[in-house]
């Protein structure tokens, strides 16, 4: 094998979405998220542990929240990543002038 990757190398696709954005309510943007485990509840449905950040544009932050908690699996939306696809640039602002 040579030093270079053929044109058809590529990642695996992903068995399973870890990658979450959690429904809050009507008016507030959803928090970014990371399932790290499933369990099935007493009435039948299920729930996710999920690791996630609550970041509001309202405040003035200076840190982002940090939160782990158990959320039902109707409050998730899926985000799809392909480990293959090139990085869109042209769409992400500087880390330096964020306002956090």
């Amino acid at each position: 094998m040579g030093a270079n990757p053929g044109r058809r190398d590529a990642w695996p696709a992903y068995r399973s979405v870890r990658f979450v954005l959690i429904r809050r309510e009507r008016w507030q943007l959803p928090a970014r998220g990371l399932v790290t485990g499933w369990r099935r509840t007493r009435r039948g449905g299920w729930e996710a542990k999920v690791v996630y950040v609550v970041d509001d544009p309202e405040r003035v932050q200076t840190t982002l929240s940090l939160h782990v908690d158990w959320v039902r699996a109707e409050r998730l939306v899926p985000v799809w990543a392909d480990p293959n696809a090139a990085p869109a640039r042209a769409d992400r602002q500087d880390v330096a002038t964020q306002d956090y």
